[in-house]
């Protein structure tokens, strides 16, 4: 029984050393231990390193997008409105031109059509010299004012240099006068205001080609029947027909050319 015994302390003895001999790690096993927990804790350093810089990177991408997007709006806008103002400035610059353009052209046009008009008075200038034509146009132009007036009494204006002409005229004027209406009219000729006298090279001072000018005796009624005046008269009835044929002429040629 004593024996027994004995064996079995011996045995827990045995067990109490190997656990202590387990128990019991060398220096080596130390060192490799802290190496292990050092390498470990390294490895978690890095990946939270790199996680850090990867969440830098990405945060780093999201801001330079969101930088690079601002700046492609700011120059965006600033293009916009660059845009807009030149395409504003472009706008008034060839309205500006095109009206330069169409005053050009009126002027253009009323410059043609006045040097018809100085043509047509320089005509005119040799109608209004004597002649046998000429002396049976003012016997006409003073009928037509007459027939205009319908006065009893009449003052007439002429140049002076047709004074002979026109009293020749008066007598036979009258009678035609007469003819027509079967009314008597007395003519006046006035001798102390007469009509320009003829046109002057290279004299700018008013001037009457030709022609007669009829007032009723109180002055109120006036019959222009002078060259000149009949001319204008003419000249803008017309002048709508002159504008189309010279201009249309004008833009054929340019059509031919082009």
């Amino acid at each position: 029984m004593k024996q027994e015994k004995n064996k079995q302390e011996k045995n827990q003895e045995e067990k109490k050393q190997k656990q202590k001999k387990r128990a019991k790690l060398t220096d080596q096993e130390v060192v490799e231990t802290f190496e292990r927990m050092i390498e470990q804790i390294d490895n978690q350093r890095k990946e939270r390193l790199e996680k850090q810089k990867k969440d830098a990177e990405n945060l780093f991408k999201v801001e330079k997008r969101n930088l690079m997007n601002q700046e492609f709006q700011l120059v965006d806008d600033e293009y916009e409105r660059k845009k807009k103002k030149i395409l504003a400035e472009k706008k008034i610059q060839n309205s500006t031109i095109i009206n330069s353009t169409r005053l050009a052209i009126l002027k253009a046009k009323y410059n043609a059509v006045q040097r018809i008009l100085k043509e047509a008075h320089f005509k005119l200038t040799e109608i209004g010299k004597p002649s046998p034509q000429y002396e049976q146009l003012i016997e006409k132009l003073i009928i037509q004012g007459l027939l205009k007036l319908r006065e009893p009494k009449v003052i007439l204006q002429c140049r002076h240099c047709d004074v002979k002409i026109v009293n020749e005229a008066i007598p036979k004027a009258i009678e035609k006068y007469k003819e027509i209406t079967s009314k008597d009219c007395e003519i006046k000729l006035l001798r102390s205001q007469y009509l320009p006298p003829p046109k002057q090279k290279g004299k700018s001072v008013p001037f009457c080609s030709g022609g007669v000018v009829l007032n009723s005796s109180n002055g109120r009624i006036v019959c222009s029947n002078t060259l000149d005046n009949r001319l204008l008269m003419a000249f803008e009835s017309i002048l709508p027909l002159i504008r189309d044929k010279l201009f249309e002429e004008v833009e054929e040629k340019s059509n031919q050319n082009n």
